[in-house]
């Protein structure tokens, strides 16, 4: 894999060309973006990419896009996010407005546009790449599931998967919805064909669609409510945790810290003192019956 740069404008945009040796002669496949942006691109514009293979004496060649897909960085397993363009062996995604599209220049040239994207919703400016995995045909082999040109088209009547190109109708993108099965065995008319090639192009400075003042306002507001709610509500449920274990604790130490109670206890009589209020009581009958005498006769009188 030979890299090579090309002055696009006042920037570089990396092209990688890609060199498949076969009996006597390569198979040399280039990918660049066409009218390379000098400024940083809006997210959502098209851009237009070029795949090529340079021709081959003697072979009738066709390049194919397999599937591209947009990264963070130059190396494939090291992005951490990553954005899918072209996928299920030629199906092109998009289904807003402006919509992606193929447009063949000739047998070795292909052109297509995939929008402009960012992986990080936080920056406002991205450095982002796109690897596309190209490949070629002989140009005697029919379009079929595993070997077409396919994009949606969500503006028609019926929104649907269309064939760019090939006499077999609609009907072989049917399997971008799914899986399209890969064509595995098949006669090569020459050393190469049919293998996949990975090439990279990029940086692309991508940057967020430009906002109202308001709408960033709103999703700063928005930022601050739900931070505020979520620590509202981690502050109740500690506060809650709190209140249980202290209930708790003084449910268990309640029973331990109860004064005893205090009753009142009636002296017991010893016989002593029971036969000292007999005799008093006995002193006081004839007191009484004294007393009592004079006023039944005073009665008896009147």
């Amino acid at each position: 894999m030979a890299p090579g740069r090309e002055c696009l404008g006042s920037r570089l945009l990396l092209i990688l060309v890609v060199v498949t040796q076969g009996k006597g002669y390569p198979l040399n496949f280039s990918l660049k973006v066409l009218d390379g942006p000098t400024e940083p691109v809006k997210v959502g514009s098209l851009l237009t990419l070029e795949a090529r293979v340079e021709p081959v004496p003697g072979h009738a060649l066709k390049i194919y896009v397999d599937k591209c897909f947009g990264m963070q960085t130059r190396v494939l397993g090291q992005s951490q996010r990553m954005q899918s363009l072209v996928f299920n062996q030629g199906c092109l995604l998009g289904r807003v407005e402006p919509l992606p599209s193929w447009l063949r220049q000739d047998n070795e040239t292909l052109w297509f546009t995939v929008p402009a994207f960012m992986l990080s919703d936080r920056n406002k400016e991205e450095k982002v790449y796109i690897a596309c995995w190209l490949l070629v045909w002989s140009q005697k082999k029919v379009v079929e599931p595993g070997r077409k040109m396919c994009y949606y088209n969500s503006l028609s009547s019926r929104p649907s998967w269309y064939l760019q190109e090939g006499s077999l109708g609609n009907s072989v993108c049917h399997c971008c919805e799914t899986v399209c099965p890969s064509l595995e065995s098949f006669h090569r008319e020459f050393p190469g064909e049919g293998r996949a090639h990975m090439l990279l192009v990029g940086p692309l400075v991508v940057q967020k669609a430009q906002t109202f003042w308001f709408e960033d306002h709103c999703t700063t507001l928005n930022e601050l409510i739900v931070s505020g709610m979520a620590f509202t509500g981690s502050f109740g449920m500690v506060l809650m945790i709190v209140l249980a274990i202290l209930g708790t604790l003084v449910a268990c130490v309640r029973p331990m810290c109860r004064w005893p109670r205090m009753t009142w206890v009636r002296p017991r009589e010893s016989p002593f003192q029971r036969e000292l209020v007999t005799f008093e009581e006995a002193l006081d009958s004839p007191v009484r019956e004294e007393e009592e005498r004079p006023a039944e006769v005073e009665r008896g009188q009147s």
